[in-house]
């Protein structure tokens, strides 16, 4: 997953808050959404540098 895609989605969640307010479900359920792709992130990055420390 590329940090775009990351962006792509912080930008929905904005634009979610603008519409529907932070509260929202919507808003709710897009902040999650991109909490899990942030996390996903980081465990690349953190096997990633497990690999490297490895080897």
């Amino acid at each position: 997953m590329a940090v775009n895609e990351i962006e792509v989605h912080r930008q929905k969640l904005f634009e979610a808050a603008k519409e529907h307010g932070m509260n929202s479900s919507e808003t709710v359920r897009r902040s999650q959404e991109l909490d899990q792709l942030i996390l996903e992130q980081i465990k690349r990055q953190m096997e990633g540098e497990l690999q490297t420390a490895v080897n």
